[in-house]
């Protein structure tokens, strides 16, 4: 609270009333709280993006921090595969997940496969089958890789 000016220097002074900001002040201090805004979110992005990458390293210290990013939309793909890297079977459910999705499929499948050698791959086969079905070429090839990852030797798994 600012201190009066005047005789009385340590009494506070009463807050100003029906004081606006000038439109200039208005957008002037919106971006600047914006700005702060991006910069913290933005440090907070790099923040786990390390995390991830401590992960993929090996780093079991950050495991509990990369569970917490399985429900994060942002960071559970990531998270997931550095959890298979630690042998935490907490990334199972969300790799499973990420099979149904094209782009994600064959680095899940990868994943996977680190994550436990000796899947029994047969409860996903069905739903990768159906998309076989795919008019597109691309799609098919997409889908008989992750099926070759699932089902294959783990030597296949153990490239990126």
């Amino acid at each position: 609270c600012p201190l009066k000016t005047g005789t009385d220097m340590t009494e506070p002074a009463e807050p100003p009333t029906g004081e606006t900001l000038s439109p200039e002040a208005a957008a002037a201090a919106a971006l600047a709280a914006d700005a702060a805004r991006e910069r913290d979110a933005a440090k907070q992005a790099d923040r786990l993006r390390a995390t991830v990458a401590l992960g993929y390293a090996g780093q079991q210290d950050v495991a509990e921090e990369l569970r917490a990013l399985l429900t994060d939309t942002g960071f559970n793909v990531g998270a997931a595969g550095a959890l298979a890297m630690l042998g935490d079977p907490a990334a199972r459910p969300v790799l499973v997940q990420q099979l149904k999705t094209s782009s994600l499929r064959v680095s899940a499948a990868l994943s996977l496969r680190r994550l436990e050698p000796t899947l029994d791959a047969v409860p996903l086969l069905p739903e990768l089958m159906a998309a076989l079905e795919s008019e597109k070429d691309t799609e098919r090839i997409n889908v008989a890789e992750t099926v070759l990852l699932l089902t294959g030797p783990t030597s296949l798994a153990e490239r990126d």
